[in-house]
């Protein structure tokens, strides 16, 4: 696991590793946006908790929420939400960044299921050919398109 620690991203807004006083409003978040991914309980938020990075507003609260599943050539990021009172302020943006950086300091590519792969796709995912989808049990649920975010694209877009 890459942790990378606390950071200030933007004027009183921090990113970094959930505690676990976390726990309870990482799976709030994940309530709320249950259309966009899987709800997942405390308990199992818990075992997994060095996966979750966060998002904090000034007052500490914690307002988005993102994981990061695996180490090998290729990481999957689960579990995006941002509180519905901060969506459009560049929180999940953020939070991918970050997911990125954890995924490529480890392997080579960052994979995820969503139903807004336009959104994925403006920060330089790319839509991922069924061939190359993890095999497993409801990997791409109906109404949802996988995607994929390769090292090697970061790199060409920094020396451009």
């Amino acid at each position: 696991m890459i942790l990378l620690g606390t950071r200030l991203v933007r004027p009183g807004l921090h990113m970094g590793p959930a505690l676990p006083s976390d726990v309870s409003v990482i799976a709030s978040l994940l309530a709320l946006a249950a259309g966009d991914c899987l709800p997942v309980g405390e308990g199992e938020i818990l075992r997994r908790l060095g996966e979750f990075e966060v998002a904090r507003a000034p007052s500490g609260t914690v307002v988005g929420c993102a994981a990061v599943r695996g180490e090998r050539e290729r990481a999957e990021l689960r579990c995006l939400a941002v509180h519905p009172g901060w969506r459009g302020a560049g929180v999940g943006r953020l939070l991918v960044e970050r997911a990125m950086q954890r995924a490529f300091a480890a392997g080579e590519a960052l994979f995820c299921v969503s139903r807004k792969p336009t959104w994925f796709e403006s920060l330089g995912f790319s839509r991922l050919p069924a061939s190359e989808v993890p095999d497993r049990p409801g990997a791409v649920p109906a109404g949802r398109h996988a995607l994929i975010r390769r090292r090697e694209h970061a790199r060409l877009k920094k020396a451009i």
